[in-house]
């Protein structure tokens, strides 16, 4: 069997991805891939109702695997280093310990002992303390040691409600250990991320565990109704589950690689179309101007709009800053950016521009300039929608750099897995 899994670069994502791009700076750019694109409504009662069930669901069976442990497998545990003499320690304190019913009994659960207790409760997996963001849950931790998680080749993204999420969670668990199917996941229930819930699932398994999310779907619709569109970059199963390839087992890297070579790959596809078709002509409103002069003009009026220094720097020369508001000012600037970028353009390496004004030099910043160009990079590809087919052979052949198939967005450059042992099918 195999999974159909979508173009992580269709041309209806690649448009939007070039518009988070023009709208974010350079170090934005990966969260504002992961953020939500839509306002999710508060849902405090289900948030809490939801949250509670799935800690004391966790805690308890957690705790119960520690019980259950007879002095044979504690032994063969020992011996593997798997756990320590104090082990038993945690485990006389929990069996005298009754199943808790909600968040409340579990702080007491785990506040209730000495220091070192709270230490074993950490060390053995469970933490008292679930941190706001990222949390993990390995069937590892909470079966101790019984049903060991497989390696992490590839992962599953769900962007559920905040308040659904730790729902799902709970679902998820329960589902594997129906099927007996170790598992590992996190989950992040902040309302403004998009890959809330990201499992993870060695090649062998996908449709293992594609099944039991799918399972989650048909017996809980409602749930998943709810669900908004996964993160970008990801491909996506059943309009609903992101889909990627995991590099070296870093789980995190899929999204960053990704997002840090579309962020260079953009600017650097933009840099050279300028470069090469300075004269091309673009809608700006009702009317048509050259390709340069559009950037020329939005960088002079950026620097003339928004530069203190401008100002100050004319005032240092003795000359009024009402000056920098006339046409004359705006004229000599325009000539020499235009052919300060012209020049640069040509290299593909933007830098300062030193306009020269009444015998005292004015510095144009490089950061004011690449800010300009990303501004406006949508604005250049919305005038020639050509542009996308051609970004997306540009980013498919120099992702090489970040491992990226040049076949194929969602996976890693080719290793000893295929298609035919991830049952994925392009």
């Amino acid at each position: 069997m195999y999974i159909n899994v979508s173009d992580p670069l269709s041309n209806d994502k690649l448009k939007r991805l070039v518009r988070i791009y023009s709208d974010s700076q350079d170090f934005s750019f990966n969260r504002q891939i992961s953020m939500n694109d839509s306002d999710e409504e508060d849902n405090d009662t289900l948030y809490y109702s939801n949250s509670s069930s799935f800690y004391v669901y966790t805690f308890n069976l957690w705790k119960n695997s520690i019980t259950g442990i007879d002095q044979k497998t504690y032994q063969r545990l020992l011996d593997a280093d798997r756990v320590d003499k104090d082990f038993l320690l945690l485990q006389n304190y929990l069996k005298n310990i009754p199943d808790v019913k909600t968040k409340e009994e579990i702080y007491f659960v785990t506040h209730g002992g000495t220091d070192e207790l709270y230490f074993l409760f950490l060390r053995y997996g469970y933490h008292p303390e679930l941190r706001n963001g990222w949390n993990d849950f390995y069937s590892d931790q909470l079966t101790t040691h019984q049903l060991r998680h497989y390696q992490n080749e590839y992962s599953f993204v769900i962007n559920t409600k905040s308040y659904d999420t730790t729902r799902f969670c709970e679902l998820f668990i329960r589902k594997c250990l129906d099927e007996i199917l170790p598992f590992y996941f996190k989950y992040n229930d902040s309302k403004y991320a998009s890959n809330k819930v990201i499992i993870y699932s060695d090649g062998s398994h996908l449709m293992d565990y594609l099944n039991v999310i799918r399972d989650i779907r048909d017996e809980n619709p409602e749930l998943i109704d709810r669900c908004g569109e996964p993160t970008l970059l990801y491909g996506v199963i059943d309009d609903w589950i992101g889909f990627g390839d995991i590099k070296n087992n870093y789980h995190d890297r899929y999204l960053l690689d990704r997002t840090n070579h579309l962020n260079k790959a953009i600017s650097e596809f933009t840099l050279d179309y300028i470069g090469k078709n300075p004269n091309k002509e673009m809608g700006v409103g009702n009317k048509s101007v050259e390709l340069i002069d559009f950037i020329t003009d939005r960088i002079c009026r950026r620097f003339i709009d928004n530069n203190r220094c401008l100002k100050e720097r004319l005032k240092a020369i003795g000359l009024s800053t009402h000056i920098i508001k006339s046409r004359f000012f705006y004229n000599s600037l325009f000539r020499t950016v235009k052919k300060s970028l012209l020049e640069m353009l040509a290299t593909g390496r933007i830098d300062n521009i030193d306009f020269k004004y009444n015998k005292s030099f004015i510095t144009i910043e490089r950061i004011d300039i690449n800010d300009v160009l990303r501004e406006n990079t949508f604005a250049i590809f919305e005038s020639n929608p050509d542009l996308y087919d051609r970004l997306r052979s540009y980013v498919v052949a120099t992702g090489d750099d970040y491992d990226i198939s040049s076949n194929y967005y969602l996976y890693n450059k080719p290793t000893n897995k295929n298609d035919e042992k991830t049952g994925v099918n392009k």
